[in-house]
């Protein structure tokens, strides 16, 4: 990972401009105790989440980005 810029070394959540949202969400394999340790905590109902997730969103033989 790079340097943090100078003033986000607390995350990006912490923005003025961001304070009048609800809610933050984010998607990790494994930094649970990290992120835990900024605040963020396991959904109240997990099971009313959905996604869509495109695998191949990136492959240039798909016409996506190069």
């Amino acid at each position: 990972m790079g340097t943090p810029v100078e003033g986000h070394e607390r995350g990006f959540w912490h923005h003025p401009q961001l304070q009048a949202l609800r809610r933050f969400m984010l998607v990790t394999r494994d930094a649970h105790g990290l992120y835990a340790g900024h605040g963020f905590s396991v959904p109240e109902a997990p099971a009313n989440l959905m996604a869509i997730v495109k695998t191949d969103l990136y492959s240039a033989s798909e016409g996506g980005m190069r």
